[in-house]
C-alpha cells in the first residue's frame, strides 16, 4: 500500500453513493414486492499538519451497507406427514403417493425386481417412527403457499436478502525529525460482515452468506541521511488477514447435537472446531430442500516482514544493497463435519427404476430413519509456516549524460511450508508398500480377473507425509539472480529501456 502524507495545509474530500428503489417499479416477480436492494458506500480523506513543518497526518475512511436481493424455493413437509400421516400426500394425477415399508423389500434377482408392502391407510405407525427422524422433521420451518400443483411440490417460496457491512480506514504520521531523521507509520483496517436474515426462522435454518473477510496492515520506515550522499532506510511491516465462514445466528450449542445423536459419535467430529452449525440433512425426490450446515470455511494468514537498504552515490555510481526478511505463518482448514441425505426412494414402490413422483417421501424416509447416503469427517485445521530471505545489490552507472548501465544481482533463500503437526504431504512413493494392503488386508482379484491379466499384483504406493527428520514440504531452495539493464535517453520526452 501506498499512501501520501499530509502537508501545512488542511486537504480534503468527502463522497456519498446511494441506492434506494422506492420509486422504481416492482422488481421482484417472486414475492411480488419492491426490491430490497439497498446502497450506502461514502467516505473521505483529510491531509493536515499536526505540528507545522515537523509532523503531518493523512487520514482515509470508506464504509459499505449494501442489501442484495436472494430467494429461496423449497419443499417442506405439512403439519400431517411431520406426524407420519401421509393420506393427504398426492400424486401428480391426483391419486394418493402411495408410502411403503422399505423393512419390507423383496428382491426377486432372477427378474430383477423389488417389491415392498405399503403402509395401512398411509401412515407411519407411531412405534415406527424414528425419533431423531422425528426432531429433524420437526426442525425444518413450515410451508408457506399450497405449492404449484396437488402434490404441493415447492410450497415455500421466500424472498430474503443477503446483506454486506464494510469499512476501511488508513491513518499515516510522517516525522520529520531533524534534517538527517524523517520517518513514518501507518496504520491500515479494513472489516467485512456478510450474512443473510433467518428467512425460516427455525434452527435448521443455513446461512448462505455468512462470513467475516478482515484484515489489518502496520508499517514502519526509517530513513537516516549518513551524509550529502548516502542514506540508511529501515522498515518493518505486518499484515493480518482473516476469512472465515461465522454466522452468529446459525451457530447452534452442541446439545442441539446431543438431542439428535444420543450416541454421542459425533464429539470426535466436532472437537475444536471453530463453531457449531445444525447438522446437513439434504431431502430429495418429491422435491427438496437443505437445512443445516456440513462444511464451511477458516483462514488466518500473518506475514511479518522487515528490510534494511542502504544508498550511495559516487561519481557516476548510484549503489544500493540491502537486506530482506519475510516470515509467513497461517492457520487454516476446511471444517467438515459432513451430512445426511433422505431420499423418495427408499419409501417407494421399488428401488428399481423407481417412480419418484408416484410412491414414496423423503419425509417418510426421514421419520422411519431410512438414511439414503450420509458421511463424516474429521477435517483438522493446518498451522503451517515458511521463511525467505534476500539479499541484493545493484549499480545505477552513468556511462554517458544519455546512457544509464544497470547491474545487480539478488540472492534469496527459502524454506520449505511447514505444519506444526507434520501432517503435510510430501511425495507419493511408488517403490514402498501401502501399509494398509498388506498381510491379511491384500485385495484378493477374483480368479476371472487373473486368469486374463497372468500378472502378479504388486500394491505400491505408500504416501510419505512430513516427519520429525523431514518437518518440511521440500528442501531449502537457494536462488542466484543476475540482472543487467540498460536505460537510454532518446530526447527529453522519449526513453528507450532493455534488461
Amino acid at each position: 500500500l501506498s499512501m501520501k502524507s499530509g502537508t501545512n495545509d488542511f486537504h480534503g474530500s468527502l463522497y456519498y453513493f446511494g441506492r434506494n428503489p422506492r420509486m422504481n417499479a416492482v422488481s421482484n416477480r417472486l414475492a411480488g414486492t419492491q426490491s430490497v436492494v439497498r446502497n450506502h458506500i461514502g467516505g473521505g480523506t483529510l491531509g493536515n499538519p499536526i505540528i507545522k513543518n515537523k509532523i503531518f497526518s493523512f487520514f482515509s475512511y470508506e464504509q459499505w451497507k449494501s442489501t442484495q436481493p436472494q430467494n429461496s424455493v423449497a419443499t417442506l413437509p405439512t403439519d400431517l406427514e411431520r406426524s407420519g400421516n401421509f393420506s393427504q400426500t398426492f400424486a401428480p394425477g391426483g391419486g394418493l403417493r402411495t408410502i411403503y415399508d422399505p423393512y419390507t423389500t423383496v428382491f426377486n434377482a432372477a427378474a430383477n425386481s423389488a417389491t415392498r408392502t405399503p403402509f395401512p391407510g398411509n401412515i407411519i405407525p407411531a412405534n415406527r417412527i424414528d425419533p431423531t427422524g422425528q426432531k429433524v422433521i420437526n426442525d425444518l420451518w413450515k410451508p408457506n403457499n399450497a405449492g404449484n400443483d396437488i402434490t404441493g411440490i415447492n410450497n415455500y417460496r421466500q424472498a430474503y436478502y443477503w446483506w454486506l457491512k464494510y469499512w476501511n480506514l488508513s491513518e499515516r504520521v510522517d516525522y520529520n525529525i531533524n534534517d538527517k531523521w524523517r520517518m513514518y507509520a501507518r496504520f491500515s483496517k479494513y472489516q467485512t460482515r456478510l450474512d443473510n436474515p433467518n428467512h425460516g426462522g427455525t434452527i435448521a435454518v443455513r446461512s448462505d452468506n455468512g462470513g467475516i473477510m478482515d484484515a489489518l496492515n502496520a508499517a514502519a520506515d526509517v530513513l537516516y541521511m549518513l551524509s550529502p550522499s548516502t542514506t540508511l532506510n529501515f522498515r518493518y511491516g505486518a499484515t493480518y488477514m482473516e476469512d472465515e465462514y461465522d454466522s452468529d445466528w446459525a451457530k447452534v450449542p452442541e446439545s442441539v447435537w446431543a438431542g439428535l445423536f444420543p450416541s454421542g459419535w459425533y464429539k470426535p467430529v466436532l472437537k475444536d472446531l471453530p463453531g457449531i452449525y445444525y447438522p446437513s440433512f439434504s431431502f430429495t425426490g418429491n422435491g427438496s430442500v437443505g437445512a443445516g450446515l456440513g462444511s464451511w470455511w477458516q483462514v488466518r494468514g500473518r506475514v511479518h516482514s522487515g528490510n534494511a537498504t542502504v544508498t550511495h552515490a559516487r561519481g557516476k555510481h548510484n549503489m544500493k544493497a540491502g537486506y530482506q526478511l519475510r516470515h509467513t505463518y497461517d492457520y487454516n482448514g476446511l471444517p467438515s463435519v459432513g451430512g445426511f441425505t433422505f431420499h423418495a426412494v427408499d419409501t417407494g414402490n421399488t428401488f428399481i427404476n423407481h417412480d419418484v413422483r408416484g410412491s414414496g417421501s423423503q419425509f417418510a424416509s426421514a421419520l422411519l430413519g431410512v438414511v439414503n447416503s450420509g458421511n463424516a469427517s474429521i477435517s483438522p485445521m493446518f498451522h503451517n509456516s515458511y521463511d525467505q530471505w534476500g539479499l541484493f545489490f545493484q549499480d545505477d552507472i552513468k556511462l554517458t549524460r544519455n546512457l544509464t548501465l544497470n547491474l545487480g544481482v539478488r540472492y534469496e533463500y527459502e524454506n520449505g511450508p511447514k505444519e506444526d503437526n507434520l501432517r503435510f504431504s510430501r511425495f507419493l512413493n511408488l517403490t514402498t508398500p501401502i501399509p494398509e494392503f498388506q498381510g491379511a488386508n491384500t485385495p484378493q482379484m477374483p480368479a476371472a480377473v487373473t486368469a486374463i491379466s497372468r500378472v502378479n499384483y504388486n500394491y505400491n504406493g505408500a504416501w510419505t507425509f512430513t516427519d520429525a527428520a523431514n518437518p518440511r514440504v521440500y528442501p531449502a531452495k537457494w536462488n542466484l539472480l543476475p540482472r543487467v539493464g540498460m536505460a537510454y535517453r532518446l530526447s527529453d520526452t522519449s526513453a528507450f529501456r532493455a534488461g
